[in-house]
């Protein structure tokens, strides 16, 4: 018997039995569906965070805090790590930005931008020695010297606020549009009436746009403003010393790793280079947080309850193959009668089994498919600028691994059904039938 001869055996055999099989498929089915499903996503958030978040200088930053009378020991220690590891970019006294509002922000958007929100004018100003030229998309990055110059995004909101999961209202402008421009802000200094933190004193701050940079790599507000570390570091200086020690947080100095992979490499050793008797926190900016938190359950719970379905998948065509078998073995005794070998039996029962195991890992995968185009659109639809650009797809080891469980647990449930058949002799078979 040839093989496009036992294909369509096989096949007449699986539609003839449909009505049995149905039951046993559809969990088999919804088994390879939630894996499939739950492994696309969770590695696509993790592929998504891997490029766009956890690449980011906030988790590339090593922060070290400690008592102002330490200052001199925190820094001349953390440049001296930084000159025997060639991974620390950068290291600075931790600035922390500014928000500052901008004169007259009407004058720089299409009558179309959307300027209700109630934080419209402020951008965020930060450092070019906690973002760097990697992101620099337009324009030219800022050189050693350069003064009251700046890097806005490149989908620019003048919005000081970070934007949240689900889209939000913010509307954006092409920040190369403003390359060339000056941008004239104004930030202030606080004191504490009567238990509250009110405004003291206005200062100004201008700074002509000299480029655009990728704030959705970088993970960095569409409002976020690049300068000058001597900018800012001035910015901060007259805020603090006008502020009258609110919201004093001591000293703390940043150190820069080039790439995440270095991190932790880069943090033991500048724990390791402090006197223990120092008090000091040192720790890494930003670690992963809730995302990671919801991918580990979702992959966690799709994988249980796949297994689950699986295990029952399994114990079902195993009960309903050795059950279809003996009601077969009139069938079967034809075979043998005829002259089929027990090979000849044996591999018309697996490769029954088996394409019913292909025919499901494909309706699944279809199945899994919609779905996943289905979570696109409504990412498309329905989130921020940063997380726009996820998109969920399947990876080659998932989808081999369940289609060798779509057809190995077809084919071992079969096993001991196929063993009985072998085993039987032509007048048995018949004579069963007749009895």
């Amino acid at each position: 018997m040839n093989i496009k001869d036992r294909i369509r055996l096989a096949k007449n055999s699986i539609w003839g039995r449909k009505g049995e099989w149905a039951k046993i498929t559809i969990v088999l089915f919804i088994a390879t569906v939630v894996i499939l499903t739950t492994s696309a996503i969770c590695l696509s958030f993790y592929d998504y965070a891997d490029e766009y978040i956890l690449g980011s200088p906030t988790f590339r930053s090593i922060l070290v805090c400690g008592d102002e009378s330490d200052k001199d020991v925190i820094e001349e220690t953390l440049r001296d790590v930084a000159s025997r590891n060639e991974h620390i970019i950068n290291v600075e006294e931790e600035v922390w930005g500014a928000i500052v509002e901008v004169d007259n922000p009407h004058q720089y958007v299409p009558p179309t931008f959307d300027t209700s929100h109630q934080r419209f004018g402020e951008v965020d100003l930060q450092d070019n020695g906690y973002y760097d030229e990697r992101y620099l998309v337009d324009g030219h990055w800022i050189e050693q010297g350069d003064r009251n110059v700046g890097i806005i995004p490149k989908q620019f909101s003048f919005i000081g606020e970070s934007e949240d999961l689900i889209s939000t209202n913010f509307t954006y402008i092409d920040g190369a549009s403003l390359i060339g421009k000056e941008l004239t802000t104004h930030y202030y200094t606080y004191k504490e009436r009567d238990d509250f933190i009110e405004r003291d004193l206005d200062f100004e701050y201008t700074f002509k746009v000299i480029g655009t940079f990728d704030n959705v790599a970088a993970n960095a507000m569409s409002s976020t403003v690049v300068i000058p570390y001597a900018d800012l570091s001035h910015i901060y200086n007259v805020q603090e010393s006008h502020t009258n020690d609110v919201g004093s947080v001591g000293i703390a100095y940043r150190a820069i790793i080039d790439d995440k992979k270095n991190v932790n490499d880069a943090l033991k050793q500048i724990e390791n280079a402090y006197d223990k008797d120092l008090y000091l926190s040192i720790e890494v900016c930003s670690t992963p947080g809730k995302l990671f938190d919801i991918t580990h359950m979702i992959k966690g719970a799709g994988n249980l309850f796949s297994k689950g379905l699986f295990f029952l998948s399994f114990f079902l065509m195993f009960l309903m193959i050795h059950k279809s078998i003996k009601k077969r073995t009139n069938e079967i005794g034809v075979y043998k009668a005829i002259g089929y070998s027990r090979v000849d039996i044996t591999m018309n029962i697996l490769l029954e089994v088996f394409l019913l195991g292909l025919a499901v890992f494909l309706l699944a995968l279809a199945g899994s498919f919609v779905i996943l185009k289905g979570l696109d659109i409504l990412v498309a639809l329905k989130t921020s600028l940063f997380y726009n650009k996820l998109r969920f797809y399947f990876d080659g080891p998932t989808l081999l691994y369940s289609l060798l469980l779509c057809t190995i647990i077809p084919i071992a449930s079969s096993l001991n059904g196929i063993l009985f058949a072998i085993r039987l002799e032509p007048k048995e078979s018949i004579s069963k039938v007749c009895d």
